[in-house]
């Protein structure tokens, strides 16, 4: 098996960091539009292209046609320059994570190892620092109230970690076999953690991540199914009764309490209502920096919630194009049994990957995403499409192989 050059890896360091927490690992080069970690990407990514060439994928066209919307978006904003700026820095970390995909196609022992090291350390730090913050701070305290004191990361950061590493690493041990126990355990853990950070949308993607992962082995078993869909009520059950005696948990995750969900909820409906208008008032976008809405009681500019809304108001019915695109290679990704004709050896990779990407694109239709992570992420999926094409030529040929000695035997 190829071996990637330790100075290639070395420039995955800073990315990676950068990608666990970019609020403490985020490295600013003096006079560079890019952070270490991003440029160690960029690096990475050319060095992958100029030796290698482009490789075209559903994945990539969407989203260059998400960013060349920006583009033009720039034009019609207030900041054009700033924004053209931010536009083309991210096109430079489109290809940044194209290279990377490129790379990890090639299956380069050393980039995989660098890989589960790399989701077992970013599981790790999340476990520790929520653990700390909540549970062994001496007093089991509201993760909610530490954030408005200043004293916490946003739950968002601290969610994506959680779940994108958990899922990973989850898929990792679901195919060894005897170690199958222990991905359940951290697929557990992984839900306590969202339920201690109180993110209702980090939990509920992490349990669909899980479901969607045991479904790919048990697909044809509806007993088996039945059983988990019991098993998750009755842990839902207990979970209930284990967060009355903590009303700031009850509180957020009961969803019986229909008026605090509905509250809760409000501003998010209005925030997809105000989009439908932003949207067609810039047909050919805003630009990146002033993809927001302005809510009109408040007179302020807030975030979507949704990185695929934020792209169609940033770049406009072009952007729109492109996220498109992007469904149509995770929909091509999805098909995993295809995926695995390639190289059923690399199956566990590929299904982590491919779990992985699952809670990324879901991950993205709740909040904003950036930075490193964003772009590795845009890489794996990627790389994945990559493999899908690769295994449908290698199932055409031996369809058409078949097709042909079935015509000779039949002509002798």
């Amino acid at each position: 098996m190829k071996q990637l050059p330790n100075l290639l890896l070395a420039l995955l360091i800073p990315t990676f960091l950068e990608s666990i927490n970019p609020k403490l690992y985020l490295f600013e080069i003096p006079g560079s539009p890019l952070s270490l970690g991003r440029l160690g990407l960029v690096a990475l990514g050319s060095f992958a292209i100029l030796t290698r060439g482009v490789k075209m994928s559903s994945a990539f066209t969407g989203f260059l046609l998400i960013y060349v919307g920006s583009v033009i978006g720039a034009f019609f904003s207030d900041d054009t320059l700033t924004n053209l700026s931010n536009a083309f820095a991210q096109i430079l970390l489109l290809f940044g994570g194209l290279g990377l995909g490129i790379l990890l196609k090639e299956r380069h022992k050393n980039l995989f190892l660098v890989f589960d090291i790399f989701m077992a350390a970013m599981f790790l730090y999340w476990l520790q620092y929520t653990l700390t913050k909540t549970v062994l701070s001496g007093n089991f305290v509201s993760y909610t109230t530490l954030f408005l004191k200043s004293k916490a990361t946003n739950h968002h950061i601290v969610g994506i970690g959680i779940t994108h590493s958990g899922i990973y690493l989850v898929a990792r041990l679901y195919d060894k076999g005897g170690k199958k126990v222990y991905g359940y355990i951290i697929a557990g853990i992984s839900m306590l953690l969202c339920l201690l950070i109180e993110s209702r949308s980090n939990l509920l993607i992490m349990g669909i991540g899980t479901l969607w992962l045991v479904q790919q082995e048990r697909r044809k078993n509806l007993g088996y199914i039945l059983v988990l869909v019991f098993s998750c009520y009755v842990i839902y059950e207990l979970i209930t009764y284990f967060l009355e005696g903590y009303a700031f948990l009850s509180k957020r995750f009961d969803i019986q309490d229909s008026k605090y969900q509905s509250e809760t909820n409000q501003s998010r409906l209005y925030i997809y209502q105000q989009f439908l208008t932003e949207f067609f008032r810039y047909p050919l976008g805003r630009g990146t920096l002033n993809a927001r809405i302005y809510v009109d009681f408040e007179y302020r500019a807030i975030n979507l919630h949704n990185q695929f809304l934020t792209f169609m108001i940033a770049g406009g019915i072009i952007a729109a194009a492109g996220v498109y695109k992007v469904f149509v290679s995770l929909i091509k990704c999805l098909q995993f049994n295809k995926l695995e004709i390639l190289q059923s050896q690399h199956i566990s990779h590929t299904r982590a990957f491919t779990a992985m990407i699952v809670v990324f694109m879901l991950t993205l239709f709740t909040v904003e995403s950036g930075g490193t992570l964003l772009f590795t992420g845009m890489g794996i999926l990627m790389y994945l499409e990559m493999q899908y094409t690769a295994a449908k030529r290698i199932q055409e040929n031996v369809k058409k192989q078949r097709r042909q000695s079935a015509k000779l035997r039949s002509t002798v």
